[in-house]
């Protein structure tokens, strides 16, 4: 069954007020041999291991070939796939403004995928989704200030020449999710010092040396 989590944030309009929103707790990331073990049950489609991993092989392959030429992609009962565009690291966003120079194609690239759900599968979902009560995380509050922090994480990559989430998570106080945003933000801004190396469970951030 799934668990909820309240999670407490701060009012947008007004940061001395607080608000919740719910989220999923994190649980396993269930891998592609255990979605094919799944459409491959005894006694359900009769597919073979083989013939779905091939569809699924191919279908990854027809989404890059449709996305890549400007198209958006539809599959019943899933939803809609696009790209979503962003600028390249170290580009900085351009104003609209008469006779500013504009970004060229080279300074722009796909930064992800955007899934707009079909509402079959939001129905589908919540007729198969109960959900029970999990824990509630409240907002955790750094006694430092950016500016500090973006200094203490320099201080730490100059002395172990790299760094992970939680050691910022330790350093500063911060949640993990508003360190992981933070440090994003950092690797992201040219000036910070910080960049980040590696991806997902490998991921650190190490001094910038641009």
């Amino acid at each position: 069954m799934a668990r909820y989590i309240k999670q407490e944030i701060l009012d947008v309009k007004d940061r001395s007020k607080k608000r919740c929103y719910y989220r999923l707790e994190s649980r396993e990331c269930i891998t592609q041999d255990k979605v094919i073990d799944y459409i491959c049950r005894p006694g359900r489609y009769g597919i073979s291991k083989g013939e779905a991993m091939s569809v699924l092989t191919h279908f990854a392959e027809a989404l890059e070939y449709f996305l890549a030429r400007g198209h958006s992609v539809r599959i019943n009962d899933v939803g809609v796939f696009s790209l979503s565009l962003g600028l390249k690291k170290g580009r900085a966003a351009e104003n609209v403004e008469d006779g500013e120079t504009e970004r060229n194609a080279q300074s722009i690239c796909v930064r992800g995928i955007n899934l707009r759900v079909d509402k079959r599968m939001l129905r589908y979902l919540n007729d198969d989704c109960p959900l029970e009560r999990g824990r509630t995380s409240r907002i955790s509050r750094s006694p430092y200030s950016r500016e500090e922090r973006l200094q203490m994480a320099k201080d730490f990559v100059a002395e172990h020449g790299a760094m992970r989430v939680a050691d910022y998570v330790s350093l500063t106080k911060l949640s993990r999710n508003k360190a992981c945003a933070e440090l994003r933000e950092f690797a992201s801004d040219a000036t910070s010092g910080i960049t980040s190396s590696g991806r997902y469970s490998t991921l650190v951030y190490v001094a910038d040396r641009k």
